[in-house]
């Protein structure tokens, strides 16, 4: 198997190595699963062709199965190889369907990994950020642009804790509440703290909310915006930081060789 260095040098997803590494993660702990990744993870042949495994099993669902699984786990993309947004949005699509096969799930995962890529870039219109990656997803589904443009209402209109209350339809662990979640908090949030804390306050999927939310304000407001009691206090801070740097060193080259 070649090295991280390699891999992330690469600059393209390899669907059949995240399946892997999906698939080990699964086996070896699985803390957090959800249902349709362990369906999809354990279908016949996944190993061999996690796209096309990803496929039946929502064809089997009758295309009505759209969690965000994916989009929790797509932040990283907006900033691998961020110079391009063609790039970004082609990594965040296959690094998607090894297991949401939904194209709201697709148009999740390229809307928050091309918000991220911009504000990593240095660019300071929140608005024009938003717009571009609202555009993008659209692409992939209709939808996706009116999730992510109504994101700068109250965050109370979301209705995120839909599903646990008497006569709603079941709508915890939806993408695109993550996604609407997510995008609020990048476009309104004051502060780290204060966009973690009533995204959390809203209830639903609180903890996949409030990560893809951290994901975006962290890009935004850089580490110095973060607290650094929340940094220094992370578990496993040091492997962490060994796979920040592996990622930095193949980005910067390219930063640099731009500039």
């Amino acid at each position: 198997m070649p090295s991280t260095a390699k891999r992330l040098a690469t600059r393209f997803v390899n669907p059949q190595d995240v399946g892997r590494r999906l698939f080990d993660w699964m086996v070896s702990d699985g803390r957090g699963i959800g249902g349709l990744t362990a369906l999809v993870l354990r279908f016949p042949g996944y190993l061999a062709d996690p796209q096309t495994a990803a496929r039946t099993v929502w064809e089997a669902t009758g295309h009505n199965s759209a969690p965000n699984g994916a989009v929790m786990r797509t932040s990283v993309l907006g900033v691998w190889n961020c110079l391009s947004q063609k790039q970004v949005a082609r990594n965040a699509e296959q690094g998607c369907l090894v297991t949401h096969a939904d194209p709201r799930c697709v148009a999740s995962c390229v809307a928050v990994s091309l918000a991220i890529r911009t504000a990593v870039m240095g660019q300071a219109d929140v608005e024009a950020a938003v717009d571009e990656a609202g555009a993008r997803a659209a692409e992939y589904d209709s939808e996706a642009r009116s999730v992510v443009e109504s994101s700068s209402r109250d965050l109370a209109l979301m209705k995120l804790d839909e599903g646990l209350n008497a006569g709603e339809a079941n709508r915890i662990g939806y993408t695109y509440k993550t996604v609407g979640a997510g995008f609020w908090a990048f476009r309104t949030a004051s502060s780290f703290i204060q966009g973690i804390s009533d995204v959390i306050t809203q209830g639903g999927d609180t903890d996949t909310n409030a990560a893809v939310a951290g994901a975006m304000m962290g890009a935004r407001l850089g580490l110095s915006g973060i607290p650094a009691r929340l940094v220094e206090g992370l578990a496993d801070r040091t492997l962490l930081e060994q796979k920040i740097q592996a990622l930095l060193a193949a980005v910067e080259p390219q930063l640099l060789t731009d500039r």
